[in-house]
């Protein structure tokens, strides 16, 4: 299949949390799990990461990664399985989209690296919260992206990733043309 026979498959990188940030930007989320499959949306596809949507807060937490209460924060399988899903689902990606609202963002700097040495195109936008220090202590990872964008305030992020999402769009297709 050619690239002009499927639409663009979008990963988002970033800490999962309560009212997680992704759900402003990939609609149905909220009902969806890996188990379904990729997400359809208006332009694009969203391969990942899924995870349990709990407003109530009792699935997050330090290092849950949205998967299930508490008393599973150590199974191994569980943790396994997660990063086999998100490690499947970056290499199945056109665009990593990572959002970094918080400086302890470890998980996102493995997906963003993994994301690198597949070759895929990389978008690290730092949140306005994140302050131009602990962005700059980053700068390894944002040297590594093909645009990385910082202090974008919380409001700006749907209009800002629909821009990406429109403009890799296009490339993609021109480069299959070429």
């Amino acid at each position: 299949m050619n690239a002009a026979d499927r639409s663009l498959r979008v990963y988002l990188a970033g800490k999962i949390s309560k009212n997680d940030w992704r759900h402003q930007l990939i609609a149905g989320l909220r009902n969806h799990s890996w188990e379904d499959g990729p997400l359809t949306q208006s332009g694009f596809t969203y391969v990942g990461p899924f995870f349990i949507s709990c407003d109530h807060g009792g699935f997050h937490g330090p290092n849950t990664h949205g998967m299930r209460p508490r008393q599973d924060l150590f199974d191994k399988d569980k943790r396994k399985l997660i990063f086999c899903n998100c490690k499947h689902a970056i290499k199945n990606c056109d665009l990593l989209f990572a959002y970094i609202d918080a400086n302890d963002a470890y998980g996102t700097l493995v997906e963003i690296g993994m994301a690198i040495a597949l070759e895929k195109k990389v978008v690290i936008v730092f949140g306005e919260h994140v302050a131009s220090s602990e962005a700059n202590e980053m700068w390894f990872a944002a040297e590594g992206a093909n645009l990385p964008e910082y202090n974008l305030p919380a409001g700006k992020l749907p209009e800002y990733f629909n821009n990406i999402v429109s403009s890799t769009s296009a490339s993609l297709c021109c480069e299959e043309r070429t």
